[in-house]
C-alpha cells in the first residue's frame, strides 16, 4: 500500500475516529497537564542532575499517513560511551532512575505535547522509528490510517512480549475496531498495567528489534542448509565463522590435502580435496551431495569458479560471469569509468609492443602492472626507460590473458571506497585513505587502512554518483564491490575495481558502527537468492576513527609470533593473523608479505598515533635465528599530515 492508497483510505472509527476522539485528546492533554506541570518541573530537574543535558530525548517516528515527526520523552539512558567513542549497548547505559521513568512510564510525559500537536493521540498504534518503514509488509501499513498512541492494543495485550507480526496484527485489529469504548477499555488496561508494571522489559530483555526479527529471519529459512565455499587461504575463516552463526553447514573446498595451508577446511563442517577449476567436477559433487548455493571472496579466479558451479547447480550467485570479467579486467574497467564520467589515469598499454623511441616518449614515471591479477603481483613503477621492458616481462608472467596496463604513476592519497548492493539498491558502505608503504619494502604494500576518509565530502561530490552509474551500468543488484583510487591534485582516479569482498576485511568495521554484516548477507543470497537486508542503515560515515594497521614481514621463515598482549587492549577489536609460525614469507613484494592485521578504534586523530605506537610496541615476530622480520612498520606521524 503506498502513500496516496493511505491517504484515500476512509478513516477508522467513523464519526467518533474523525472528529470526536481528537477534541477529547486535546482536552484530556490539557487537564493532565494543568494538574502535573509541577511533576515535568520535578523530572526534568533529576534528569539534569543524574544523567545531564539534555533533558528530553527526541526521536524521528512515523506518524498517521506517514508523515513523520519529532516524539518528545525525558531522557532514561546516559551518553557512556567506550574507548572507541561509540555510546555503550543500551543497557550499559540504563540506571536505575531511568528504569523508575520507564517502569512507570512517566518519561512519555513530554509526549502529550505531541497529542496536542496533533502528532499523536492517547491511544492508538505506537509510533515506531521511521528505519523501520521498509520492513514493513505491504498490508501492516494500514496501521498508519490512525495517530498513533501513547498506549495501543498491543501495549496491554503483552508489549514487548510479543512478536512484531503479533503487534502488527493486533495494530491492524485496532484499526478495525475503533470506537470510544474500545479506547476506554484499553486506557483502564494501561493504568492497570502501569500500577501493576507488568509486561515492561529493561535491558537486554526487550524484544528484538523489527530489523533482527525480519532482516535476518535465518531460523527457517537457511538453517541446516548447505554451502559451498571455495577457499584457499586463512582469510576464508571469515566465511566459515559468519555461515556458522547462521546455522548453515559449510563444506570448504580448495585442491590442497595438506589441510594446515587452508584453516578454513578445519574450521568448516565438512571439506573436498577438489581442485575448484574444475567446476563440472566440483559441480556433480554439489549435486550428489545435495549443495544449496555456492560461494567465495577475496579472489577472482574463486569467485568466477564461484559464479559457474552455482550456475551448473542452479543456484543463486551474486553477479554474472560477465560481470566478474569486466571488474576484474583492468583494462575494461578503465573503459567503464570513461563512459561513465569517472576520471582514469593515462594508459599506453594498447601501444605494445614498444620502440625505443616510444620508450623514451613515455611520461615517466609510469606503473606497469598485468590487466588481470590483484594482490599487488607483478606491479612494477619505473621511473624511466631503463627497466621498463623487465617490468612488462614480469607483469605479462602474472597475467592469465597475457595482457599489460602501462600508465601514468600519481602520487597521492589511495583511497578504497567499499559499496554493498541489495536487490538494486547501491549504498557507500565504507570510504578509506590507504597508507602505502615507505622506504625499505619491495613494493607499494597496504600499511594502514583509516576511516572516516578525511576527503569524504570531495568523494561524495565527485566521484560517488558516477560509480552509483556505473554499477547501475553494468547491471548490478546484489554483492559487495570495492573500488580502488589515487586522490592526486587533478582529482579522484579509479584503477581498480573488485565485484568480491576485500582483503582488507571492512566488514568487521561496518559491522561494528552500522551493524550490517555483508558477509552474512552473501551467504544468505548464495541459499535464498536474496541479500535480506535494505540496507537502511548503512553510514560511511563512523562515529569514530577505525584503522586497520597492516604488518608485513621480509622474506624467510617464521620462528615465532608473539602478540598476545594485543587482545587486553580495550581500543583492538580484532586481530586477524595470517601468517603462523613455520610459514615460509617469499620476497617478491605482493601482498604474500602480509602477518597480520589490527583493527582498533579511537575518537580524535592524536589518540590513534598513541595507540597505533603502543600496538606496534606489543607485536614481535622472528625467524629461527632470532632474528625480527617485520618490514619497516607504519609511521604513524604520518597521521599527522592527513
Amino acid at each position: 500500500m503506498d502513500h496516496s492508497q493511505i491517504e484515500q483510505k476512509k478513516a477508522a472509527g467513523g464519526l467518533y475516529g474523525r472528529f470526536i476522539k481528537r477534541g477529547l485528546d486535546i482536552f484530556l492533554a490539557l487537564v493532565i497537564f494543568s494538574l502535573t506541570f509541577w511533576l515535568y518541573a520535578i523530572l526534568a530537574l533529576l534528569v539534569r542532575i543524574k544523567m545531564g543535558a539534555p533533558v528530553i530525548y527526541p526521536s524521528r517516528r512515523i506518524g498517521c499517513r506517514e508523515k513523520t515527526f519529532v516524539i518528545y520523552k525525558f531522557r532514561s539512558m546516559t551518553n557512556e560511551t567506550g574507548p572507541d567513542g561509540v555510546l555503550l549497548p543500551g543497557p550499559q547505559r540504563m540506571t536505575r532512575f531511568g528504569r523508575i521513568l520507564r517502569s512507570s512510564s512517566l518519561d512519555e510525559l513530554p509526549s502529550l505535547f505531541n497529542i496536542l500537536k496533533g502528532d499523536m493521540s492517547f491511544v492508538g498504534p505506537r509510533p515506531l522509528p521511521e528505519k523501520y518503514l521498509p520492513y514493513y509488509h505491504d498490508f501492516e501499513r494500514r496501521r498508519h490510517s490512525v495517530r498513533p498512541g501513547l498506549t495501543g492494543w498491543s501495549q496491554v495485550m503483552g508489549r514487548n512480549r510479543l512478536t512484531w507480526d503479533e503487534k502488527f496484527g493486533l495494530d491492524l485489529d485496532y484499526v478495525d475496531r475503533l470506537s470510544f469504548l474500545f479506547d476506554l477499555r484499553i486506557l483502564g488496561l494501561t493504568l492497570a498495567k502501569v500500577i501493576r508494571r507488568s509486561d515492561i522489559l529493561q535491558g537486554h530483555e526487550r524484544g528484538a528489534s523489527l530489523y533482527d526479527e525480519r532482516a535476518y529471519k535465518t531460523a527457517s529459512e537457511i538453517r541446516g542448509k548447505k554451502l559451498l565455499l571455495i577457499t584457499s587461504d586463512s582469510s576464508d575463516l571469515a566465511f566459515v565463522e559468519a555461515a556458522r552463526d547462521l546455522g548453515v553447514h559449510v563444506i570448504a573446498c580448495d585442491r590442497y590435502e595438506d589441510w594446515e595451508r587452508s584453516p578454513a577446511k578445519k574450521a568448516a563442517d565438512q571439506a573436498w580435496n577438489l581442485d575448484y577449476k574444475d567446476t563440472k567436477a566440483v559441480a556433480q559433487r554439489c549435486r550428489e551431495e545435495g549443495v544449496d548455493g555456492v560461494l567465495a571472496g577475496y579472489s577472482e579466479d574463486r569467485v568466477l569458479a564461484a559464479c559457474r558451479i552455482a550456475r551448473e547447480i542452479e543456484s543463486p550467485f551474486y553477479a554474472t560471469e560477465e560481470q566478474i570479467e569486466v571488474t576484474r579486467d583492468k583494462r575494461r574497467f578503465k573503459e567503464l569509468c570513461r563512459e561513465h564520467g569517472v576520471r582514469v589515469a593515462g594508459d599506453y598499454g594498447d601501444l605494445l609492443p614498444l620502440t625505443d623511441e616510444m620508450k623514451g616518449n613515455l611520461p615517466y614515471p609510469v606503473i606497469v602492472k598485468p590487466s588481470d591479477s590483484g594482490g599487488r603481483k607483478g606491479i612494477t613503477v619505473c621511473q624511466g626507460p631503463d627497466g621498463l621492458d623487465a617490468a612488462i616481462s614480469l607483469a605479462l608472467s602474472q597475467s592469465q590473458k597475457g595482457e599489460v596496463v602501462i600508465e601514468d604513476y600519481l602520487e597521492g592519497l589511495e583511497l578504497s571506497a567499499v559499496y554493498t548492493l541489495s536487490d538494486g539498491r547501491i549504498s557507500l558502505s565504507c570510504l578509506n585513505d590507504k597508507y602505502i608503504s615507505e622506504g625499505e619494502k619491495q613494493s607499494q604494500l597496504c600499511d594502514l587502512v583509516l576511516a572516516p576518509s578525511s576527503l569524504y565530502e570531495d568523494y561524495l561530490r565527485e566521484t560517488d554518483p558516477r560509480i552509483r552509474a556505473l554499477l547501475s551500468g553494468i547491471g548490478a543488484r546484489d554483492g559487495v564491490v570495492s573500488f580502488q583510487f589515487i586522490a592526486h591534485e587533478k582529482g579522484i582516479t579509479a584503477f581498480e575495481m573488485g565485484y568480491r569482498v576485500n582483503g582488507n576485511d571492512d566488514f568487521k568495521v561496518i559491522s561494528r558502527f552500522n551493524g550490517l554484516n555483508f558477509m552474512k548477507m552473501l551467504i544468505r543470497h548464495s541459499l535464498t537468492g536474496s541479500m535480506g537486508d535494505n540496507l537502511i542503515r548503512d553510514n560511511p560515515l563512523f562515529p569514530a576513527l577505525a584503522a586497520t594497521l597492516v604488518i608485513h614481514l621480509k622474506g624467510g621463515r617464521i620462528g615465532r609470533m608473539d602478540y598476545g598482549e594485543l587482545l587486553k587492549l580495550s581500543f583492538v577489536y580484532d586481530v586477524s593473523s595470517k601468517k603462523r609460525v613455520g610459514d615460509e614469507v617469499s620476497d617478491n613484494g605482493t601482498n604474500q608479505h602480509k602477518a597480520m592485521m589490527i583493527k582498533m578504534t579511537a575518537g580524535t586523530m592524536d589518540e590513534m598515533v598513541r595507540r597505533i605506537e603502543e600496538v606496534k610496541g606489543l607485536i614481535r615476530i622472528t625467524d629461527a635465528e632470532g632474528e625480527d622480520m617485520i618490514l619497516a612498520p607504519f609511521d604513524s606521524r604520518r597521521l599527522q599530515e592527513r
